[in-house]
């Protein structure tokens, strides 16, 4: 049932109008990945922050990335979800 709400929700993130709509919820789908990963995997390590989050499932899955966009990404989720700024 997990794996069915996060694909709703990514199908969902693409048919919005806004940018930002669209990120939050893709946001949410980065969210509910990192929550499956850690019920199958309870042996892992637990992220200490959001951006943990990231760290966590790229080197996981041998994912490449680019610390300036991880920091982007995480620079607008706290902006958004705190300060409602979209940027």
């Amino acid at each position: 049932m997990r794996l069915i709400n996060i694909l709703y929700v990514f199908t969902r993130a693409n048919s919005l109008e806004w940018e930002w709509d669209a990120f939050v919820h893709q946001y949410m789908v980065l969210d509910a990945i990192y929550k499956l990963h850690c019920y199958l995997n309870p042996e892992d390590r637990k992220a200490e922050n959001h951006k943990g989050r990231f760290e966590i499932l790229l080197s996981k899955y041998g994912i490449p990335t680019n610390d300036g966009l991880v920091d982007s990404l995480y620079k607008a989720r706290n902006e958004l979800f705190h300060e409602a700024m979209w940027t």
